[in-house]
């Protein structure tokens, strides 16, 4: 930064004194502009790298088995969760989102499905905000599905590992340009740069002893998803919701 900062300065200085005649006088004045306009330069990019730096905070709390009621968590999505319409695929108990979607039909949230296919009924570009709470491992997915204890249940986890990257290419599809993406897990990675998402925050929730700590990132959306789209279905969320049919 201050290499340019010093490259401006000699091109002020050039361009009031070509051939280099420069009297005391002269000398004096120049440096007085040349002061001024390396202060306002470089107030301006301190300015913009400020604006552009990564926040990163580290809080302790005890664990919950719901995220979202986790102090510091609980405050972040205060903070971080503005104005319009959201989303949570994953969303179990407390979520702030309007639209809410759990496997499990005992949560109380809008739709009941499994999580790649309540995101595939959404449209492109439709939400402000995504609020990703997944399973973090391959053991919670698979606890998630035998969980579920009703009559009529046969649904079962295939054990894909592409269960992560698929929901989160669809995630990337249905936040509009500039809206959020708050995950949740056991690393930084959120939606990442190839889905076309900046990283502007990260919590780290340590909950101590030998347990993980809960990373939270928030990005925003700032480019186009790199990765293949979804082909989306013509299904409606009304006509998904109806596709489960169970007894409680």
């Amino acid at each position: 930064m201050l290499r340019d900062i010093e490259e401006e300065l000699l091109k002020e200085v050039d361009k009031m004194f070509p051939n280099q005649e420069r009297g005391m006088a002269e000398a004096i004045t120049i440096v007085g502009i040349a002061l001024d306009k390396f202060e306002a330069l470089f107030n301006s990019n301190l300015k913009e790298e400020r604006e552009g730096e990564l926040r990163i905070d580290r809080i302790w709390a005890m664990p919950n088995k719901w995220t979202f009621t986790i102090k510091p968590i609980k405050e972040l999505l205060k903070e971080e969760v503005t104005e319009g319409l959201w989303c949570d695929p994953f969303a179990g108990m407390n979520s702030p989102a309007q639209v809410t979607n759990d496997l499990n039909p005992a949560m109380p949230t809008t739709h009941h499905l499994p999580a790649i296919e309540f995101l595939k009924s959404l449209e492109s570009n439709s939400f402000d905000g995504v609020l990703y709470d997944p399973p973090y491992s391959p053991r919670q997915v698979k606890e998630c599905y035998e969980s579920i204890a009703i009559d009529g249940w046969d649904k079962k986890w295939d054990g894909r590992t592409t269960f992560w990257s698929e929901t989160m290419d669809e995630v990337a599809r249905i936040i509009k340009p500039n809206g959020k993406l708050i995950c949740f897990g056991w690393t930084s990675m959120g939606g990442s740069m190839s889905r076309g998402f900046k990283m502007q925050r990260i919590l780290l929730v340590p909950h101590g002893g030998r347990k993980n700590d809960t990373i939270c990132t928030v990005e925003t959306k700032v480019g186009v998803s790199k990765t293949k789209q979804s082909s989306q279905t013509n299904m409606t969320l009304f006509e998904a919701t109806n596709t489960l049919e169970v007894k409680v």
